[in-house]
């Protein structure tokens, strides 16, 4: 601990520093630099690299980093001016998830299936007339499917090999059996599209059980994959839990339309916002409450959105605090 008087900035002028002797102005300076280094430490503070809750950081300054403007960055520049050359160029943040061009993680054993469930096709493709199996019988394309399974005493996984068959009409024409294809959610900047389709390796139970223990009861995917291969025997990869969950979420969109009807029914609404940092970019998430439902929607926070939630007819009362997007609600 320094035994030195403070530094007193106020009394300090151009002429005050004209003044000292060359040896006084390189100990002074010396002295402004390390309080310089203090300061921008303090400054650089914030969930990620002290004890502050994550709280107390500013919604308005994106996603706290580890490393930040610390003092640590200060030095590093102030050495580098002092060498004559420049500070070291700060890499481009890594992104989550597996990188490109990473070497790939197979299933180290191949499935067994338990059964075979055979999917022929109904009529033509051409003339609509029905088919029969006498038609001309050939294999197109199957898959392994993992899925949930109810039994007397619990439950269990077990494996399918779905087989989808081709048969010949009369007419000529082949009409193949081919795996079911859902919803598709677009969103810009993303590789490749999610779409629900029954061509998986996990099936509708078990992605359901999959994302009711990450979403109700909070568990990580390493530790989902830890729970399937300690109690099921299953190993499943940390990318196919979460595809799992956010199929899960797509297949939710018809439930929400009809929560959102519910929501716009009732006669008292409560609403309010809260940021809800996203990829460095700074969202907010909107509730909506009524005496049954709950609705969540992250957005910006503009007064669209909580129109978009409650609906332009909606006639009821609506709670919320002063911010100025429920202030043109009639009855609030």
């Amino acid at each position: 601990m320094s035994n030195k008087p403070p530094v007193d900035l106020s009394a300090m002028n151009r002429a005050f520093f004209e003044a000292l002797d060359p040896r006084a102005r390189v100990e002074l300076l010396c002295r402004l630099h390390t309080m310089t280094v203090e300061l921008s430490e303090r400054l650089a503070r914030n969930s990620a690299n002290s004890s502050r809750p994550p709280s107390s950081d500013s919604p308005f300054g994106g996603a706290p980093t580890a490393a930040g403007s610390s003092g640590s960055d200060l030095r590093n520049a102030l050495k580098g001016s002092a060498a004559g050359g420049v500070g070291a160029t700060p890499g481009t943040p890594r992104k989550p998830g597996k990188q490109p061009g990473a070497k790939g993680i197979w299933r180290c054993e191949a499935l067994t299936a338990e059964r075979t469930e055979n999917h022929y096709p109904d009529r033509c493709a051409a003339c609509g007339a029905p088919l029969e199996l006498w038609h001309g019988d050939k294999g197109h394309s199957g898959h392994f499917v993992l899925d949930l399974e109810r039994l007397p005493g619990g439950v269990r996984i077990a494996c399918v090999l779905h087989r989808y068959h081709e048969i010949r009409c009369p007419c000529g024409t082949d009409t193949a059996t081919r795996p079911g294809k859902g919803l598709v959610s677009i969103l810009a900047g993303r590789k490749q599209n999610l779409q629900l389709s029954e061509a998986g390796l996990v099936g509708p139970a078990l992605a359901t059980f999959i994302a009711a223990l990450a979403v109700r009861y909070r568990l990580s995917r390493a530790k989902i994959a830890e729970l399937l291969v300690t109690w099921f025997g299953v190993r499943l990869s940390a990318g196919t839990i979460d595809r799992c969950i956010r199929e899960a979420g797509l297949a939710c969109e018809p439930i929400v339309e009809g929560l959102l009807t519910d929501l716009r029914q009732s006669g008292l609404i409560n609403a309010d916002e809260t940021p809800w940092p996203q990829r460095g970019h700074l969202r907010w998430l909107w509730v909506a409450l009524s005496s049954t439902t709950a609705i969540y929607k992250i957005a910006s926070r503009r007064a669209e959105e909580i129109r978009d939630l409650i609906g332009e007819a909606f006639l009821g009362w609506l709670v919320s605090d002063g911010y100025v997007a429920y202030r043109d609600h009639p009855r609030r």
